[in-house]
């Protein structure tokens, strides 16, 4: 028998305390900590044996690499024909994701595409993202969609609601009348329509070269309102202090609006990807096994919630952000200062304190009167809710009262840990005493590892597919007087550059490995409780499919039956 599997949950008692502990110290010696890489994030010093990925995964991320080789086959890129096969990869293992993607691209030009239009010259095989075709038929949507992405795009975690602007941000009473043509700013700001995307953290960020070639970031700051409808943008500066860009200024601003979509995509991947998902979770995953022992209830269900979890971190540490891997390739910011970004996003998060509406408070976008389309906001809060409904029956079911959750060492010990600087290092992590609190911790945990991940994995596809729309890196210097559409198509990104990006998009946003909702609890006292479960996730799912039927786009990436229960890609 595994040291994780047991015949049912049960809390520890006196009479098994021990035992429990015997075997809690065996597997310590397996799950150590260390903190060295991204630096100062808790991970598994060694990925242990029984996490490695499962048949199943493998199968769907092969099938996959399939689909990326037949478009390669496909693809003549300036006359360029690709090998269908990239060469094998040197660990003498199958691949995985983004494993050996670097070399896949060793054979693409280093050229730019002959037009804008032209990047979506790479879908051949692979389907396009619905943004082109979208922009294609109606380019007069591009500053809507661009707004869009704001609240359905791969980050729909940095719009904010705007109180005030910096002073060194000066929207001109001129510019808000040629662009809204309605009310005034300052009233728009007191009705709570103004909305800032603000990435000036990035403001001197080092940047690197790949193969000789440049990068560039901007530590950009876009304005947005609802003054006359749906989200649109307003103005965008570049740098504190810098030009004010804006609907009308041509080549000019698009260009901006490129420079702000590679800020988010900066801060997309560091922060509210890896950061605030993968690393949140590999420190409740190593906190849990070393404190929990595998017949504790708290274990029992994180266990359907750690799967694949460890293995796609170790890619992630070992491949993905790792010095010469896809990000040190593909992205602008330095790989050191992409790791420091990483270890800000956690900084910034506080574990319970998560749950959607209180994160959306915070924010300034929780009203629909104020911010009508929001499909992030509001798919995530039907989730969420069926999630802690769900949670506290379960906690419910072991802990009658407060007295029970707090006389529950390992649950004490568990919980100290994960914010321990020796241990997971999370700030802000509370003592749980009453079962409130606990149904808190485990529902926004849950939700971590579920539909939060979904919403920032799995429109990465849809939104940095297609170099046109964003990239990681800007190529050539932000606009400046004279803006031109070759300067535009010189920012975006080569072949090659295109290449790794899509590809690598393609793999994360493709497998859904499981399925929220699936449990085996080893409880027959549960299985009442499971079930009204996925009743419950089938309700929401009928009606986020109403709902999209009627959104600018389709907005599908928290429909329960795409959100994995665990991050494993």
């Amino acid at each position: 028998m595994s040291i994780f599997s047991a015949p049912g949950p049960s809390l520890p008692t006196d009479a098994d305390a021990e035992p429990r502990q015997a075997l809690l110290r065996k597997v310590r010696e397996s799950h150590s900590w260390d903190w060295s890489w991204p630096p100062g994030c808790a991970t598994l010093r060694r990925l242990p044996s029984g996490d490695r990925y499962a048949l199943g995964f493998i199968a769907e991320s092969i099938a996959l690499q399939g689909r990326t080789r037949q478009n390669r086959a496909a693809l003549s890129l300036d006359g360029t024909l690709l090998p269908a096969d990239p060469p094998p990869p040197a660990k003498g293992d199958w691949v995985v994701a983004f494993d050996n993607l670097g070399d896949i691209a060793a054979d693409a030009p280093t050229s730019h595409p002959r037009s804008i239009d032209a990047y979506a010259d790479y879908f051949v095989e692979l389907p396009r993202p619905p943004l082109v075709d979208r922009l294609r038929a109606r380019p007069e949507d591009a500053d809507a969609l661009f707004a869009w992405q704001r609240v359905a795009g791969a980050n729909p975690m940095t719009l904010r609601c705007a109180t005030r602007l910096p002073d060194d941000f000066a929207v001109s009473d001129a510019l808000w009348q040629r662009v809204v043509g309605r009310s005034s700013l300052a009233a728009t700001m007191d009705e709570g329509r103004l909305f800032e995307a603000d990435y000036t953290l990035l403001h001197g960020a080092i940047t690197n070269r790949y193969l000789g070639r440049q990068k560039y970031l901007c530590g950009a700051r876009g304005l947005f309102t609802t003054a006359s409808g749906p989200l649109l943008p307003v103005a965008i500066q570049l740098e504190p202090g810098g030009r004010v860009f804006a609907p009308g200024d041509g080549a000019a601003w698009s260009m901006a609006k490129y420079c702000l979509q590679v800020a988010d995509a900066n801060v997309h991947e560091t922060m509210e990807h890896l950061g605030a998902t993968h690393m949140v979770m590999e420190a409740v995953g190593i906190a849990a096994r070393r404190q929990l022992a595998a017949a504790h209830p708290v274990m029992v269900l994180l266990e359907h919630h750690l799967v694949g979890t460890f293995a796609i971190n170790e890619s992630a540490k070992t491949n993905l952000i790792a010095p010469e891997g896809v990000i040190d390739r593909v992205f602008s910011a330095r790989i050191d200062v992409a790791a420091s970004l990483v270890r800000v996003a956690l900084d910034r998060f506080s574990l319970q304190d998560r749950a959607p509406s209180l994160e959306l408070r915070a924010r300034g976008v929780d009203d629909p009167s104020r911010l009508p389309e929001y499909p992030y906001r509001d798919d995530a809060l039907r989730v969420y809710g069926a999630i802690e409904r769900f949670v506290e029956g379960f906690v419910r079911a072991y802990y009658p009262d407060d007295a029970a959750v707090r006389g529950d060492p390992e649950l004490r010990a568990f919980v100290g840990e994960l914010g321990s600087p020796i241990g997971g290092a999370l700030r802000g992590v509370r003592p749980v005493e009453t079962v409130d609190a606990l149904v808190t911790l485990l529902s926004n945990v849950v939700h971590v590892a579920s539909a939060q991940h979904a919403a920032v994995n799995f429109p990465q596809y849809d939104c940095f597919g297609w170099g046109a729309n964003a990239a990681g890196a800007c190529w050539a210097p932000p606009p400046g007087e004279g803006a031109t559409e070759a300067e535009l198509l010189a920012m975006m990104p080569t072949w090659d550059c295109l290449m790794l990006q899509t590809d690598t998009v393609f793999q994360l946003a493709g497998i859904y490995y499981k399925r929220l909702g699936d449990y085996a609890l080893r409880d027959p006292r549960l299985d009442d409780l499971v079930a009204r479960f996925n009743a419950d996730l089938a309700d929401v799912e009928r009606r986020i499919e109403a709902d999209d039927a009627g959104r600018r786009m389709s907005y599908r990436y928290l429909l329960p039956s795409k959100i994995p229960p665990s991050i494993n890609i």
